[in-house]
């Protein structure tokens, strides 16, 4: 692929992964847990600048009945859910916020409830970092809690991201509009061994610069409003709302200080971050002396006869170290007379005709030149909804763009750019019972690759006679391909067709011209910085010399390679915490062989396996690999990968045109041990029916 703005960076896409067995293998002594997920065929591999982000609401249950599940009265004791949500890919972070009183804790599980981690109320847990007390890989998810004597659990909301480009919720009403934000980490003094629930934690924010010569916890800067109504408080997640109660307030316009007490969700005995949000100066007083200290406000009506009391009984029990980190700028989603639901979707708010919803800005490090949009909608006859993407991070947008249709830069559809927003804009129906919901919306943005697989170069033609030209273009669609071919080493090109259909295949007249040169170029007629060339030239010859000629193999590094070893099989079935999955795209057909060709005094020959490319499990094969390649999921340690994965080395060769010659060096798999041997790949394909493998089928397969 050879493109203006290339790079690696992998988005993780979705894709369906089933674990029914595991395998062994080895590499250089490695020993490598496999997931056999097993499809068949033939290509080369280019790396993709793509992505996959996808926002919905998060997983609720409520004992009113108005989230996605229901939750029973529950009292003292453990209690586990009977459902399990299964996730589109594996699980990479989970949040767990829940509104509970009295000593009420939470676990959560990823494998379908066979491993439970303990999670701290609205504080990411992330299973990627493979942090301490990370059980398991999965995509079940389940919970359970414990709950205390005098306790009771009201509310359960999970969000998660995942291996399918999950990115999480749609944000935080509440905090549209905030400009800035601190980190506050708040650590009991006391040597407390337990965690603290729903405590109350008073601190001192000042409206200054500096922190008022001690007198002050935190400060603040940005956009300082009358009363201290500009501020908000979240739990570690930076979305989880935690309720406020400004107090006594001393100072001038110069600096101000108020007393404010906070209801932290739990407090661990080694401490809990949490945000203090602020620089919106058409925010609205939010603080509430009734939530924080769980009071009913008819029982007191006049808030001024409980302040000084319920403050001395908040901070007898336990005093607090608190710290803060430097000022943070947050682009946030912006709500327009919109919001969530209790379930989480978006709607519009309460006695609103019309409103809109923009979304925070999605960063990518190249250039946008695809985008598709899927969402969900639930009670669409209620109103109207329209989506508007922008890839230039809402300068403009394409307005009424349709869920499942791709749009194209090249094409006009939107400006080309690498910040990527998207913006809902709902009217209601006056007689609509309910209110039009957006549930979940994926976007997937490209860069607009195309790889040329075949010719690709020292393979040799027949002129005349028909050949096919191969080629990747996934992203693209129903789109029209140009392809064009040289004889002179890419000096200049002569038109195949520049309407060709991206089907991923083309049968070509081959030109009734003899050539040592000849490449072939395929590229985007609307973009011609888009394109892909033959990696090396190419003969066209006449069949008398095609016959006698033998084509090198383009791994000419093969008769170094490793060989891997599949009979190894099953004896070591623990996948370790330092593991990570990854899908490894595997040539299951042999190309021709050189019999003259010595390496390093060794006759050079070529086997069917070598590991083409290797991907976080999650990423989302193009129809052509899935078609034409063995993939195979396995788990990897970070030293692992680096050994297993392509990669390039200098052959110390130049081209025609005086340019070093790279070759990719590739480990191999020993098909022989699956049966390939001999196999045409038609066969392959019935065979395996392009589907997962289940523990029978491979136990048939394997020798």
């Amino acid at each position: 692929m050879k493109h203006e703005t290339r790079n690696t960076n992998h988005k993780s896409q979705i894709t369906e992964i089933c674990r029914d067995m595991s395998l062994c293998l080895s590499v250089k002594g490695i020993k490598i847990i496999l997931v056999a997920m097993m499809i068949a065929g033939w290509s080369s591999f280019a790396y993709c600048e793509s992505g996959t982000a996808i926002f919905k609401s998060p997983l609720v249950w409520r004992t009113d009945g108005k989230g996605d599940y229901g939750l029973s009265q529950l009292q003292q004791g453990v209690y586990e859910v009977k459902e399990t949500f299964l996730t589109a890919g594996q699980i990479k972070s989970i949040v767990v916020s829940y509104k509970s009183k009295g000593r009420v804790s939470l676990a959560v599980s990823v494998n379908g409830g066979i491993d439970y981690m303990d999670v701290v109320n609205g504080v990411p847990l992330d299973l990627e970092g493979q942090g301490s007390g990370v059980k398991g890989q999965g995509r079940r998810l389940k919970w359970k809690a414990s709950i205390g004597a005098n306790s009771q659990l009201e509310e359960v909301s999970i969000v998660y991201t995942d291996t399918s480009g999950v990115a999480g919720s749609f944000g935080n009403p509440e905090l549209a509009g905030f400009k800035y934000r601190k980190k506050i980490n708040i650590t009991a003094k006391d040597n407390i061994n337990t965690s603290l629930f729903n405590q109350v934690v008073k601190m001192v924010i000042s409206t200054g610069d500096s922190l008022a010569q001690g007198a002050a916890d935190v400060s603040y800067q940005g956009g300082v409003a009358i009363g201290f109504r500009d501020i908000r408080f979240t739990a570690s997640d930076g979305q989880t709302s935690l309720p406020y109660y400004v107090g006594k307030i001393t100072g001038d316009d110069s600096e101000q200080l108020a007393e404010v007490f906070i209801k932290v969700l739990q407090i661990p005995s080694s401490g809990v971050d949490i945000y203090l949000y602020y620089g919106n100066k058409l925010a609205s007083d939010d603080s509430s002396i009734y939530e924080v200290f769980d009071i009913n406000p008819w029982d007191y009506p006049d808030e001024t006869i409980l302040d000084g009391k319920v403050k001395e009984v908040a901070t007898t029990l336990y005093s607090f170290e608190i710290t803060m980190d430097q000022e943070e700028i947050v682009r946030l989603g912006k709500f327009s007379s919109t919001t969530l639901k209790e379930n989480g979707n978006l709607v519009l708010a309460d006695g609103a005709d019309k409103g809109s919803f923009t979304s925070a800005v999605i960063n990518t490090d190249f250039d946008i030149r695809i985008i598709k949009a899927v969402y969900t909608v639930l009670y669409p006859e209620s109103g109207e909804l329209r989506l508007d993407i922008s890839a230039d991070g809402g300068s403009t947008y394409r307005a009424n763009c349709v869920s499942s249709r791709n749009y194209y830069a090249t094409r006009g559809d939107f400006f080309i750019g690498s910040e990527i927003d998207y913006r809902f804009t709902f009217s209601n129906g006056r007689s609509a019972e309910n209110l039009i919901e957006v549930d979940s919306i994926k976007l997937e943005y490209a860069s607009g690759e195309i790889s040329l697989i075949s010719p690709n170069g020292r393979e040799i033609l027949v002129v005349g006679e028909k050949e096919e030209i191969i080629w990747t273009a996934d992203e693209y669609g129903a789109y029209n391909i140009k392809l064009e071919y040289s004889f002179d080493n890419g000096k200049t090109y002569n038109l195949i067709s520049k309407k060709v259909p991206n089907t991923g295949s083309f049968i070509w007249d081959v030109p009734q011209e003899f050539s040592d040169a000849a490449l072939i170029k395929i590229s985007d007629p609307f973009d011609f910085s888009v394109f892909d060339v033959s990696d090396q030239v190419f003969r066209i010859n006449s069949k008398e010399e095609a016959a006698r000629g033998v084509v090198l193999e383009e791994e000419i590094i093969s008769a170094r390679e490793e060989m891997i070893d599949l009979s190894a099989v099953i004896d070591d079935m623990v996948i370790r915490s330092d593991k990570k999955s990854y899908d490894v795209l595997v040539k299951v057909r042999d190309k021709m062989k050189d019999p003259t060709v010595f390496l390093d005094g060794a006759e050079i020959t070529y086997k069917k396996g070598k590991v083409i490319a290797i991907n976080p499990t999650g990423y989302e094969w193009g129809s052509s690999e899935k078609r034409n390649f063995l993939i195979i999921q396995v788990y990897l340690t970070d030293d692992e990968f680096d050994q297993i994965k392509p990669r390039s080395i200098n052959t110390g060769k130049v081209d025609v045109a005086g340019a070093l010659i790279f070759k990719e060096q590739k480990n191999i798999i020993n098909l022989e041990r699956l049966k390939f041997k001999g196999k045409k790949m038609g066969q392959v394909r019935k065979s395996l029916k392009n589907s997962i493998l289940s523990k029978e089928i491979i136990e048939q397969v394997i020798e």
